[in-house]
């Protein structure tokens, strides 16, 4: 379990913080970090998702 959270973390830090980088003649905007951070999460949540349906939905539990 150390061990998966050590390499989310990692992957989350390393891609969201390589989206930050400028380069000489572009910066990226507040936008383009903030859609790549959601993008690594996204992409994270759906690599790790066993397939199997789940009863704890948040729709359902707030109803």
């Amino acid at each position: 379990m150390l061990i998966a959270e050590f390499l989310g973390t990692f992957f989350l830090v390393a891609i969201g913080i390589g989206s930050t980088t400028g380069w000489t003649d572009y910066s990226p905007t507040l936008t383009q970090i903030a859609f790549t951070f959601g993008l690594v999460v996204a992409t994270l949540a759906q690599i790790t998702d066993s397939g199997r349906p789940t009863d704890d939905q948040s729709c359902r539990t707030l109803l």
